[in-house]
């Protein structure tokens, strides 16, 4: 069955091929010989054990950008785009705050700079979330559950629908009516003692 969904536009997969590149630099240089930062890396890291724990980082951390790479959609990889973007540009902040600590003008410094300077272009990525691109009332997938009494919530089984805006008559986005034929009785007294107990303390 042929994939659905919305593919990677190719500035992003382009952004993970730059970002392996960097990191698989910073692998040769710190995790393979953390005792030589002062000549292979951004800054001289001292301890040597600090050294090491920074490339054991990048060793474990070469995947999460390594396999992106060969993903086939967008729905795939989105939830880690805001977290590298906000990573990046957490790294660029501390960079430019302590910047005489830098080997500055150095090759090694220069990718450092360059690697965390290059946020991940998520906007250039197509917005097609559209779960129905041929009908222009449905937009995306929503969870559902029926409502059989009208109290605004439903109970299981839930369902998986293409929707519009708003979802369909007598079905909700909330599934945790206990009695789904009595619209006066949503949450049992026992949920409402416990919720009291988390809440009140007593």
């Amino acid at each position: 069955m042929k994939a659905s969904g919305t593919p990677i536009a190719w500035p992003l997969r382009l952004w993970f091929a730059v970002e392996v590149l960097f990191g698989l630099g910073a692998i040769l240089t710190i995790a393979l010989h953390p005792e030589a930062t002062a000549a292979n890396f951004a800054w001289n890291v001292q301890p040597v054990v600090m050294a090491a724990v920074l490339g054991a980082y990048y060793v474990s951390s070469a995947l999460l950008f390594l396999l992106p790479m060969f993903a086939r959609r967008w729905e795939m990889i989105r939830v880690m785009i805001l977290p590298a973007a906000a990573f990046s540009t957490a790294e660029l902040l501390a960079t430019l705050l302590h910047l005489s600590k830098f080997s500055l003008g150095t090759p090694p410094f220069v990718v450092w700079f360059l690697s965390y300077l290059l946020p991940p272009p998520f906007l250039a990525t197509a917005n097609g979330n559209d779960c129905n691109d041929a009908d222009p009332t449905l937009a995306h997938f929503a969870v559902l559950y029926p409502d059989q009494d009208g109290a605004g919530v439903g109970a299981p089984p839930r369902q998986v629908l293409c929707i519009g805006t708003t979802p369909p008559a007598g079905l909700v986005t909330g599934g945790y009516d206990e009695d789904d034929t009595d619209p006066t009785v949503i949450e049992t007294e026992d949920f409402d003692d416990l919720l009291d107990l988390i809440v009140l303390g007593g």
